[in-house]
């Protein structure tokens, strides 16, 4: 624990100050199996199973709800499957407003073995097209307009109350990279603050519309820049790049070596210890609520890194994205290692 580090106190959400959606466009119903001695070519009876609503977006709004904040979780899901979805958000609490289309959900795997790595089976979901976006274009924008009360970009009052909007996770297929930057432009019209964690061209054309806050990790950062960090002056390097795109906040995740932080003004990197991590599906997506919690109460670049890692952290700790103990997450941050660059 670092000297005279502060214990984490978890702050109610103030009013309606700063309403969030997060969007997943590509939904997935998450099994995890633990089984003990798992081989490929064998027949295993699961010592435990569980199924988990996931994608990105909504990973972030379990993660916030965690944190006291509530959000409205949307997206594009296929009618088939929908009802076993959308039933896990309900039994969490999570609000949500899904688009349905034809197609069913996908599912993902993840089998966990005591000492060994996890192996991970990825679905890829329906197949989508440009009509099917279109309408969520409009849905989408009704949304955000609904959060804003029909307020613009151009009104002086609102920063105090703008929508955030996450925007994370894959496009599905059928669907152009440009989707993400189309959703922010329209996001941005209408006033909200964006949020952008996405991978290759849906990152790199993303950045043009200027999200507000981005987490990239080191490989996602080698899509969008055309390098790879490994040294300090690497990721500084790399930041400052995303500073001269438009972006205000920039977090760059390095998996359990922690995360680099900047807001343009000060840069800090995070790091902490833990002993026996079970699952990081949904490290980076709990580090990316950090961060909006952090915008929403207005706290400072240490005080979010710090923050941001110990959810990231603790999320390895419980199986599940997203699913962690508060308790983990409060003695976690009290043992992050901040380093200010």
């Amino acid at each position: 624990m670092q000297q005279g580090t502060p214990e984490l106190t978890l702050l109610p959400q103030a009013g309606h100050n700063h309403p969030v959606i997060t969007v997943t466009l590509n939904p997935v119903v998450d099994m995890t199996y633990h089984i003990p001695h798992f081989l490929a070519g064998k027949t295993f009876l699961a010592d435990k199973s569980n199924a988990y609503a996931g994608g990105k977006g909504v990973n972030a709004s379990r993660a916030l709800l965690h944190l006291n904040i509530a959000s409205t979780a949307t997206g594009i899901i296929g009618q088939k499957g929908k009802g076993t979805y959308l039933d896990i958000l309900d039994n969490e609490g999570i609000r949500h407003v899904f688009m349905q289309t034809q197609g069913t959900v996908r599912t993902n795997a993840t089998v966990i073995t005591p000492g060994r790595q996890e192996t991970h089976i990825r679905d890829r979901g329906p197949r989508l097209n440009t009509e099917t976006f279109q309408k969520f274009r409009t849905h989408f924008k009704s949304l955000v307009s609904e959060t804003t009360g029909g307020a613009s970009q151009s009104d002086n009052n609102l920063h105090d109350f703008k929508p955030i909007v996450i925007l994370s996770g894959s496009i599905p297929e059928g669907l152009p990279a440009e989707s993400y930057g189309m959703l922010l432009h329209d996001a941005h019209e209408m006033g909200a603050l964006t949020v952008l964690d996405a991978s290759g061209e849906a990152m790199r054309i993303g950045l043009v519309e200027k999200p507000h806050f981005i987490k990239p990790n080191r490989h996602e950062t080698e899509e969008a820049l055309g390098f790879l960090p490994q040294s300090e002056a690497d990721y500084r390097k790399a930041i400052g790049l995303f500073h001269t795109k438009g972006t205000v906040l920039v977090m760059i995740s390095r998996g359990r070596e922690g995360l680099y932080l900047s807001n343009g003004h000060t840069t800090v990197s995070d790091s902490v210890r833990v002993e026996e991590a079970i699952n990081t599906v949904g490290s980076g997506d709990a580090a990316v609520a950090g961060g909006v919690y952090s915008i929403i109460h207005e706290l400072d670049i240490e005080e979010t890194a710090r923050l941001s890692c110990a959810l990231g952290a603790a999320n390895t700790i419980t199986a599940g994205a997203c699913i962690f103990e508060t308790d983990h997450v409060k003695k976690l941050y009290q043992n992050v290692v901040v380093k200010r660059l």
